[in-house]
């Protein structure tokens, strides 16, 4: 694929305003996204054509990768790869790799959860049933793994990719598995949620940024500049989710095996309901200045993409 697929993307403010946005993905990035082992399709097991042995994988993952999506950590990782001249190949591969890590942990937490719709279409596992669905969860973070090799960067910095995918990876099981437990034990403080749900929604979203910087850093402190697109990355992730509460509160509400990772219900515990939705769009928006801070400190070309997410978020908390 040439260079000439990058599209520059625009300079934004440090709050951007609703018609703001990032270039679409290309149409072959799109593509790859939709069909996540077409690359292995080549070296599938020898004697063993591709129609039966990875393409039942793709079908069996065709309503979920279908359902649509707002491609946010593939946009994240695209454009942040063309900002530190990265060729477009490993712009692809930075870009699939975050998107079906997202796309795994999606289709897992719909089982855990039980929630039997995912963008407005039926959740995979109600299609499917659960044991496939697990299996194709399995199947798109294999395949997020393998895709690294697409990356082309010096031999030395592929260890820190794979590093980081595997950090992330970890830190979200671990905010998971934190979100499981609250649903036994109540979490009664708004600091407690945020600690689960950075460790939950922060760590997948800091990793478009962190594995383009890694790979395509020249300063020394490349890992340091990671690191702190990761944090700021983490505060708009606990906004974004402070957001969906505000939106779906009143529908936990009726779910009492869900209610205690809502923060405006953790919030109405404390204070009538009326102030607790004040109480967290203002704690949304406190995160979403740390993470404008935050952005400072970042390369030029990284500036405007944690920029255009946080005015994303916060455009939505002033329509709401």
């Amino acid at each position: 694929m040439k260079e000439e697929c990058f599209i520059e993307i625009p300079t934004f403010s440090r709050r951007t305003t609703r018609t703001a946005e990032l270039p679409a993905l290309p149409v072959a990035l799109e593509h790859k996204l939709h069909h996540p082992f077409s690359c292995f399709s080549s070296e599938a097991t020898p004697g063993v054509p591709f129609a039966t042995s990875l393409k039942p994988l793709e079908d069996l993952l065709a309503p979920h990768l279908g359902s649509g999506g707002q491609r946010i950590r593939a946009r994240l990782a695209w454009h942040a790869a063309h900002s530190l001249g990265l060729d477009a190949r490993t712009g692809m591969a930075l870009a699939c790799c975050c998107e079906w890590l997202h796309n795994a942990a999606l289709i897992h937490d719909d089982i855990q959860d039980g929630d039997t719709v995912r963008r407005g279409a039926p959740a995979l596992w109600t299609v499917v049933g659960i044991g496939p669905a697990i299996c194709a969860g399995d199947a798109l973070i294999a395949a997020a793994h393998g895709v690294l090799r697409e990356v082309r960067v010096a031999p030395a910095r592929q260890p820190a990719l794979l590093e980081a995918v595997q950090e992330a990876v970890n830190q979200t099981i671990a905010g998971q598995l934190d979100d499981l437990a609250a649903r036994r034990t109540a979490i009664t403080r708004l600091v407690e949620y945020e600690a689960v749900a950075a460790r939950k929604s922060g760590p997948l979203l800091g990793l478009p940024l962190a594995l383009a910087l890694i790979a395509g850093g020249s300063a020394a402190d490349n890992r340091a500049m990671a690191a702190m697109a990761s944090t700021a990355m983490a505060r708009l992730g606990v906004a974004y989710q402070l957001l969906d509460d505000l939106d779906d509160w009143t529908l936990d509400q009726r779910h009492d095996d869900r209610h205690l990772m809502n923060a405006v219900l953790i919030e109405m515990r404390h204070r009538p309901p009326d102030e607790a939705k004040a109480w967290v769009a203002r704690r949304a928006r406190e995160l979403l200045r740390g993470a404008e801070r935050h952005a400072t400190a970042l390369p030029s070309g990284i500036q405007p993409l944690v920029l255009w997410l946080a005015g994303r978020i916060g455009n939505r908390l002033d329509a709401g």
